[in-house]
């Protein structure tokens, strides 16, 4: 391990803090620019095999390193191989261009998709949520201008929910109620529309999202209520194999600590998943810095950049 490498890794430590509740994609365009303008490689595939050792030392070094890495760095590495000049120098000019326009995207990421969900959201809606998303947040704080009922669900077993409400409770006037993730259901009837963030997007439109926003959209689609995922293009990402349950999911499944408080006995086992796969069924619209999208719009988006999907058994 090199210390030219290491140093990406520090850069990459730098940066993920600073954009803590922001796009990923911003530092992995940011990191992966650096790794191409000083390369010492003179050909595309050598460009490859560097962005690819670096990519994993990341991953190495940072085991709760978000899937929203694996998407973006998905797409930057198709956009290395996607860049069209045999003379290398017009080839790091014209791909350091097209990486600028990207990177300006994702900064403008979290003003352009509120921007795209406010004709959505109507004075005196009550609107469920769960957890806590920074789109989310910034979608329904930028809103100071109308009011909602926000049901947030608490988000269990991280519980996250509090930390949107008390940002939500502090920054507007929207009326706040938190609920458990037992409520959802009993809350459901009163809800106008459900509006949820992911960690990424399949390539057949369904969510790979916190444990119980299955839950949440399937009850929605029993009661009618539209559910609205907010996400950055970024986001959306090619898995490699067939997932068709939530057991196909492997290494995009992580764990978290769920133990409930009082005694148990010793025999008692504890789901603790972090992730549930949402069907693109239950979502009716993904909101992105394009636009509103329907999910079946994911796998055409990722067809333009990644070319036609292939399996590793194939």
């Amino acid at each position: 391990m090199s210390t030219n490498t290491n140093k990406y890794v520090e850069l990459f430590r730098s940066l993920r803090e600073k954009e803590k509740y922001g796009s990923i994609a911003i530092v992995v365009i940011t990191v992966f620019s650096k790794v191409i303008t000083e390369s010492k490689s003179k050909t595309i595939s050598g460009l490859v095999q560097e962005f690819n050792e670096v990519a994993k030392l990341i991953e190495d070094s940072f085991p709760d390193l978000p899937f929203q890495f694996k998407a973006a760095a998905q797409m930057y590495k198709a956009a290395i191989r996607s860049t069209k000049e045999n003379d290398m120098s017009k080839w790091l000019s014209s791909f350091h261009a097209n990486a600028q326009i990207q990177l300006d995207v994702a900064r403008k990421a979290l003003e352009t998709i509120p921007y795209h969900v406010h004709p959505f959201l109507q004075h005196g809606m009550t609107i469920m949520t769960r957890g806590y998303d920074p789109l989310v947040l910034k979608c329904l704080s930028d809103r100071s201008d109308i009011q909602f009922h926000i049901f947030i669900a608490e988000g269990a077993p991280e519980k996250e929910g509090l930390l949107l409400a008390n940002e939500l409770a502090r920054t507007t006037k929207h009326q706040i109620t938190l609920i458990p993730d037992s409520a959802i259901g009993a809350c459901m009837h009163t809800t106008n529309i459900v509006l949820i963030g992911t960690e990424i997007v399949l390539d057949d439109g369904s969510l790979l999202a916190p444990v119980g926003t299955y839950t949440m959209a399937a009850l929605a689609s029993i009661s009618r209520r539209p559910v609205y995922c907010v996400c950055d293009s970024f986001r959306f990402y090619r898995y490699e194999d067939f997932i068709l349950n939530p057991n196909d999911l492997g290494d995009l499944q992580r764990k978290v600590k769920y133990q409930p408080e009082g005694t148990f006995d010793e025999n008692i086992r504890f789901y603790n998943d972090k992730y549930d796969l949402t069907p693109a069924k239950y979502v009716q619209m993904l909101v992105t810095e394009k636009g509103p999208l329907p999910t079946s719009d994911v796998t055409h988006e990722l067809t333009k950049l990644l070319g036609f999907k292939t399996f590793k058994n194939d």
